[in-house]
């Protein structure tokens, strides 16, 4: 019996057990020679023979229009969600070193998120939600909150959309700056236990323009991390940008070492 082919959008409320289900059916099929098994396999998994659970899962998934079955999982498990939990997911994940693909997926599903508190403002780098939410509470520039307990300029500078919206979050940036935000902002992470500056966030986002805008406005390039890091991008505008901005010489010697070993 042939498996049938589910070539097309996906209903407006999805099972992800249902979509298991027709990938197992994909794959019995084809380990049974089914032609027709085989043709759909073939086309995107690129071989019809000893056909995997996963090669059937890449061919529902590109039958339905994604590029893998993570992202069709993704979706999938977005659409199920509520605007609160899809909140929590955005805020948790779009961040230099969250799964900012399951951010983007999120924000494509439910671009309101970005409306939903300056938290989700600042990440998604919407200058003109959170100059209205600071016209309505001033305070809230500088109010630690959101999943990581943070304060909204970090939300901005360890974004995984700053290095993309550069104009934007200087925006921003400017805004919460004037409203009394610490351009020596950090959080602490638990893993090293050490403070991760909103300065490195520019680093790590290799944004020398945003590490500038904070270095101007007094974040202390010394901080242990931005310098050393700053030295791998090989960005020299932001070298000048921490170089301008009263380095410590012994800080200055050791990277410019680690510079050496690092190419």
């Amino acid at each position: 019996m042939s498996s049938p082919d589910f070539r097309g959008s996906l209903p407006p409320n999805p099972s992800l057990r249902h979509l298991k289900l027709q990938a197992k059916e994909l794959l019995k099929s084809a380990r049974q020679g089914d032609s027709r098994a085989l043709d759909r396999v073939g086309t995107y998994a690129n071989r019809r023979h000893a056909v995997t659970l996963a090669d059937a899962q890449l061919t529902i998934a590109r039958e339905y229009g994604f590029r893998s079955w993570t992202q069709l999982k993704i979706q999938v498990e977005t659409t199920a969600a509520t605007f609160a939990e899809r909140l929590d997911t955005f805020l948790a994940e779009g961040w230099a070193w969250g799964d900012n693909r399951r951010a983007r997926l999120v924000l494509d599903v439910e671009p309101a998120l970005t409306q939903a508190n300056i938290y989700a403002a600042c990440t998604a780098i919407d200058a003109q939600v959170v100059e209205r939410l600071l016209a309505d509470d001033p305070t809230s520039a500088t109010r630690v909150g959101g999943p990581r307990h943070w304060q909204p300029i970090l939300y901005v500078t360890w974004s995984c959309w700053l290095a993309e919206r550069v104009d934007e979050a200087l925006r921003v940036m400017e805004l919460l700056l004037q409203h009394g935000a610490d351009p020596n902002a950090a959080w602490h992470n638990p893993q090293y236990q050490v403070d991760e500056s909103a300065l490195y966030g520019c680093v790590t986002a290799n944004c020398d323009r945003a590490a500038r805008m904070l270095l101007e406005r007094g974040a202390d390039p010394n901080d242990n991390e931005s310098l050393y890091h700053a030295c791998e991008n090989g960005n020299l505008a932001m070298l000048h940008a921490l170089g301008d901005s009263g380095l410590a010489a012994k800080d200055i010697s050791y990277c410019i070492k680690h510079a050496i070993d690092y190419r």
